[in-house]
């Protein structure tokens, strides 16, 4: 019947067309490949976070885009991959370089391409930027170390603690306070160094102690 023949193609058009828009609009590179690594689609971001345009891009070996390492180590991920057909997660690194010739470092994720039959036609992937990630946990440290700094030269005693009230991070000075080391304090909850008439409050206690700022008595090492 050749109506529901084309009504079939038409559904798979419009199918299609939705499919190619969401992956337009997502924040990846989404690319795909044939069985010989030639590049058949990719979306917009995947143009932009490499520097090439689609008309370069289409029919280009995806292996041109990556130094010569990447390049070996993407090939025995792409073999692996059509051999076991387990895809491949979020693990693997690679360096390409872009049309300006800036380096980029970019993880991803790898899995096969089906036709209709189920047979292996081709790969897709994902790649994301991971140079401003690694900049920014950089920065992210920085700021961290430099915050710890300063609350270890404050002249008051200093805590954090997780939920439970287990000791996260002690300045020197609460150390000093209480006659404990910092490895003394860390991981132990705060209950134990609370003093029997308030060891009932519990968790309570710290909730309080938190939004009220009332005084929380505390055992020092030597004084009892």
């Amino acid at each position: 019947d050749i109506t529901e023949r084309r009504e079939a193609e038409e559904k798979l058009r419009e199918s299609e067309k939705k499919y190619r828009g969401i992956l337009e609009n997502m924040m990846e590179g989404y690319y795909e490949v044939d069985l010989r690594g030639n590049l058949t689609f990719m979306n917009d971001y995947f143009c932009k976070t490499i520097g090439y345009s689609k008309e370069k891009l289409l029919g280009k070996n995806y292996r041109t885009l990556y130094d010569e390492n990447s390049s070996k180590e993407l090939l025995k991920m792409f073999s692996q991959l059509y051999k076991t057909e387990n895809p491949l997660p979020h693990t693997n690194y690679a360096k390409l370089i872009t049309s300006k010739g800036k380096e980029l470092f970019l993880e991803g994720i790898l899995n096969l391409i089906y036709d209709i039959e189920g047979n292996k036609v081709g790969f897709f992937g994902l790649i994301r930027d991971i140079v401003e990630r690694t900049e920014a946990e950089h920065k992210l440290k920085e700021s961290e170390k430099k915050y710890r700094e300063i609350l270890e030269n404050i002249k008051e005693g200093y805590f954090e603690s997780d939920l439970m009230g287990n000791y996260t991070f002690v300045n020197n000075h609460l150390c000093k306070i209480l006659g404990y080391t910092n490895e003394e304090l860390l991981g132990k909850n705060y209950q134990g160094l609370k003093t029997k008439r308030h060891l009932k409050r519990r968790l309570n206690c710290l909730t309080n102690f938190i939004k009220m700022r009332f005084p929380l008595l505390l055992f020092m090492k030597d004084r009892w």
